[in-house]
């Protein structure tokens, strides 16, 4: 399961990311039958808006198996990541048009009804662990 972690401090590292999910799927506090994830690879993205020049700081983070990641959710959302509130959720993939109603479709059976793109042009800087 793929997290998303929002508005984080602009000094993030990836290593930062994985140490405060891993506080939260840490295997000492499950039972000895439960099973145990951990964090697979974290991403940071540096992402500009260049109408604004506005730079804000987000994070990606895969965790396994997908009831871990739902339970780190459940417990790290709220929670202060070097002193900043950070919003955790789950980042759900999109196909490359961006439509994640019809992703299953191909293109020739889509109608197109946008006479333009409807997201933002914004550029993404990444830092993998």
């Amino acid at each position: 399961m793929l997290l998303f972690l929002r508005d984080i401090p602009a000094d993030t590292t990836p290593e930062d990311v994985k140490n405060f999910i891993a506080r939260a799927i840490d295997a000492r506090w499950y039972l000895p039958l439960r099973e145990t994830g951990h964090v697979r690879e974290a991403r940071v993205l540096h992402m500009q808006d260049p109408k604004s020049t506005r730079v804000r700081h987000h994070a990606l983070a895969e965790v396994l198996p997908d009831r871990v990641g739902a339970l780190a959710i459940l417990k790290l959302n709220g929670g202060k990541l070097a002193g900043t509130l950070v919003e955790v959720r789950r980042w759900y993939r999109r196909s490359p048009d961006g439509e994640r109603r019809r992703a299953g479709r191909p293109h020739a059976l889509r109608p197109e009804r946008r006479r333009r793109d409807r997201r933002r042009q914004i550029r993404i800087d990444q830092q993998r662990s």
